[in-house]
């Protein structure tokens, strides 16, 4: 089942990759570049060389569906448990795929790990008239302990990743979790 469908801008394009199932843990991200004055298109912060672009009304880059495999959004894990996400991301464009979708937590959007995407989502190449889309599908497993929280709570966002622009959308959907 499709858990969010919208209509989108014309942006940028990705190339997909195919990998099954990731198992994930913190990865390195590109080098830290600093945003031009009069650059316009820079709308949100920049981490590691990644710009994370605000989210854009009627923009839709793909839905968060799922934190082991529960819709609700704060969850209590317990700390040696792994974390599962999984959800689905496309190009701005609508075009294909995302190439790859980021997990961050917290408000600096602070990278966990980077993921293929490349799993089998025919709801959203249905849904969006649009075959090219059916492997848009993707699947995060996490060690809590990798995420070196501060505090009990972390906020988990996704976004849709380009590592050509190095831009990364938003996608819809974040969960909360409460380690004890």
């Amino acid at each position: 089942m499709l858990t969010a469908c919208g209509s989108t801008t014309t942006q940028t394009t990705t190339t997909p990759t195919s990998s099954p199932e990731t198992t994930a843990s913190p990865t390195e991200t590109p080098q830290t570049t600093t945003p031009s004055p009069t650059d316009t298109t820079q709308t949100s912060s920049t981490t590691e060389g990644i710009i994370f672009k605000e989210p854009v009304k009627n923009q839709l880059n793909g839905y968060m569906d799922a934190l082991n495999n529960s819709s609700k959004t704060t969850q209590t894990i317990e700390a040696g448990k792994p974390i599962q996400l999984s959800g689905w991301a496309i190009a701005p464009d609508l075009s294909q795929p995302a190439e790859s979708v980021i997990i961050t937590y917290g408000d600096t959007n602070t990278v966990i790990t980077t993921i293929p995407v490349s799993l089998n989502r025919p709801d959203v190449a249905k849904t969006f008239k649009k075959p090219a889309l059916e492997k848009s599908g993707w699947v995060a497993k996490l060690d809590p302990a990798s995420l070196n929280l501060t505090g009990n709570t972390a906020k988990i966002k996704a976004w849709s990743y380009n590592s050509q622009t190095k831009e990364a959308y938003p996608l819809n959907n974040s969960f909360e979790i409460v380690l004890k």
